[in-house]
Order: structure tokens, then sequence, then C-alpha cells
């Protein structure tokens, strides 16, 4: 795993990409409450921490390649 060095302190870089992942999660729940998506989910919780993993790993695919 690397490290990424910002302004002096070095953080893993799970660490970073978790809160670049947070900005595309809130948006995609906003149009998901927006569009009646939640009344479809059987666990609401659960969908909310898949989403966020997916979104995650979708991040750190793009900017690892």
């Amino acid at each position: 795993m690397m490290e990424i060095e910002l302004f002096g302190l070095f953080m893993p870089q799970l660490l970073v990409l978790s809160i670049l992942a947070f900005l595309p999660y809130w948006l995609t729940r906003w149009v998901f409450q927006r569009l009646g998506v939640y009344h479809w989910v059987w666990h609401p919780a659960l969908f909310d921490t898949a989403l966020y993993v997916i979104l995650l790993g979708l991040i750190n695919t793009l900017l690892s390649s």
C-alpha cells in the first residue's frame, strides 16, 4: 500500500481514497432518495454501505490505472 504526503504528513492511500469517495456517495444517496429508490430497498443501511464500498472500489480502480 502506498502512502501519500500531504503538507508534510504521510497518510495511507486508503484514507485519502475514502475521503474522496464521500462526495459521490452523498450525491448518489441524494439522487436515490429523490427518485424513491429507498422505497424498494430492503435494508437501507446495508444498501448504503454497499454503495460506499462500490464507489470506493471504483475510485481506487480509476486512480490506480
